[in-house]
C-alpha cells in the first residue's frame, strides 16, 4: 500500500509539473527567448540597427560614392579628352585658317595698296604741235607706236586744216600707231580765233582741238570750259573709259600760259574730286612750283612732283616739266621707281617742240 501511495504521489508530483510548463507564467518563462529577442531587438534597435545602418550606409554609400565618383572622373575624362580632341583640332583649324586668312589678306591688301606691273595701265600726254604742222606725222605716229601706252592724250591736234594738209590728223594717227579707239573735240576755230560750238564732225573743218587714244572702249564725252580765260580759248574734255569692271574719268588739257594753274583748280575741285578714278593729263604750261601752289596733295598725285625732278626738258621756251599726269590718290596706285617717280620722258626727236611723257597706274 505504502509503494502505491507513493506512486500516486510521485504521479500527482509529475502530473502538476505537466500543469505548470502550460501555465502563461511558464509559456512566458519558456518564451524567453522571443522577450530576450524583444529586448535583443530593442538593443538592435539601438545599437545592431545604428551598426547595420552605419554598414548599409557605409556600404551603400561607399558603393554609390565609388559609382559617382568612377562615374563623375570617368564622365570628366570622357569629357575633357573629347572637349581637349575638339579643342586641340579647333584650335588648330582655327589658327590654320587664321593664318591662312591671315596671309591671303596680307597679299590683298597690298594688291590693294601697292603697285603691280601686272596689272599696270600705261599713261600718256603728248603735246604733238599738229604735228610740226603735217611734217612729222609719221615720227609723231612711231614715238606712240613705240610707247604703246594704253590711253593717250594729245593737244594741238589739228583736223582738216590747210595748214597741215588737210587730214584728220588723230584717225590717221590712230591707224598707223594702231590704236582701236580715238575721239577728238575741236576747240578753235582757225581763221576766226574763236571757240567751236558745233563739235559734230561736219563742223570739224579748219580747227585745232584736242584728242585722245584707247585701248578700251571710250564712252560720255564733254567739254570743260573753265571760267578763267586770259592768254587765249582753253578747256578740258573728259572721257569716260571702261577698264575691265571700272570706269575712268580720263581728263585731257591745253591750258594758258601763268593762269594754267587756276584753270586746273577749277577742274579740280569741280569735277575730279567726284570721280572715283580720275586721270587728268595734259599741257598745262605751268611749272611744278606753280602747279604745287594750286594742287590739292591728300586727294591726288602728281608724277612731275617728286623730289627727285631734275626739271627735264619739255619745252624749248621753258625748259621745266609743263606737262602732267595726274591721279586719284586713294582709288589708283602708282608706280615711281627707277625714272624720276615713274615720270618717263621720251624725246620727241624733232617731231614736235614738246617731249612724250608717261607713267604707270593701276585701278584699285
Amino acid at each position: 500500500m505504502k509503494r502505491v501511495f507513493a506512486g500516486i504521489v510521485v504521479l500527482l508530483l509529475l502530473l502538476s509539473l505537466m500543469g505548470c510548463a502550460k501555465t502563461p507564467e511558464d509559456e512566458t518563462a519558456a518564451s524567453g527567448e522571443l522577450v530576450e529577442d524583444t529586448n535583443v531587438e530593442n538593443d538592435v534597435q539601438d545599437m545592431p540597427q545604428p551598426q547595420e545602418p552605419d554598414k548599409e550606409t557605409e556600404k551603400k554609400p561607399d558603393e554609390p560614392q565609388k559609382q559617382p565618383t568612377e562615374e563623375k572622373p570617368s564622365a570628366p575624362e570622357q569629357e575633357t579628352p573629347s572637349e581637349q580632341p575638339e579643342e586641340k583640332p579647333s584650335d588648330s583649324k582655327d589658327e590654320q585658317p587664321d593664318e591662312q586668312p591671315a596671309d591671303t589678306e596680307e597679299p590683298e591688301e597690298s594688291d590693294d595698296t601697292s603697285f603691280s606691273m601686272d596689272k599696270a595701265v600705261k599713261v600718256a600726254t603728248f603735246n604733238i604741235k599738229c604735228a610740226m604742222y603735217g611734217k612729222t606725222m609719221d615720227q609723231v605716229a612711231q614715238l606712240l607706236k613705240d610707247v604703246d601706252a594704253d590711253l593717250v592724250g594729245l593737244q594741238e591736234v589739228d583736223c582738216n586744216t590747210s595748214r597741215s594738209g588737210g587730214v584728220h590728223q588723230v584717225q590717221l594717227l590712230a591707224e598707223k600707231a594702231g590704236y582701236p579707239y580715238y575721239c577728238y573735240t575741236p576747240v578753235v576755230e582757225l581763221g576766226k580765233n574763236s571757240a567751236v560750238d558745233d563739235v559734230s564732225m561736219d563742223a570739224t573743218q579748219n580747227v585745232c582741238g584736242q584728242a585722245i587714244l584707247s585701248k578700251h572702249p571710250i564712252g560720255d564725252v564733254k567739254r570743260i570750259w573753265p571760267t578763267n580765260q586770259r592768254g587765249g580759248i582753253r578747256c578740258f574734255t573728259r572721257h569716260e573709259i571702261t577698264i575691265g569692271d571700272k570706269t575712268v574719268a580720263f581728263y585731257n588739257g591745253h591750258l594758258d600760259f601763268d593762269s594754267g594753274r587756276f584753270q586746273y583748280r577749277e577742274l579740280q575741285d569741280k569735277y575730279m574730286v567726284k570721280d572715283k578714278y580720275a586721270i587728268c593729263v595734259g599741257d598745262f604750261n605751268e611749272t611744278m612750283d606753280e602747279m604745287y601752289s594750286c594742287f590739292d596733295p591728300e586727294k591726288f598725285y602728281c608724277f612731275a612732283f617728286g623730289e627727285d625732278m631734275t626739271d627735264p626738258y619739255l619745252n624749248s621756251k621753258r625748259k621745266q616739266v609743263i606737262d602732267h599726269i595726274v591721279v586719284s590718290k586713294d582709288s589708283i596706285s602708282w608706280y615711281d621707281g627707277e625714272v624720276q617717280n615713274g615720270y618717263y620722258v621720251v624725246p620727241h626727236n624733232g617731231a614736235s617742240d614738246h617731249n612724250l611723257v608717261y607713267g604707270y597706274i593701276n585701278l584699285l
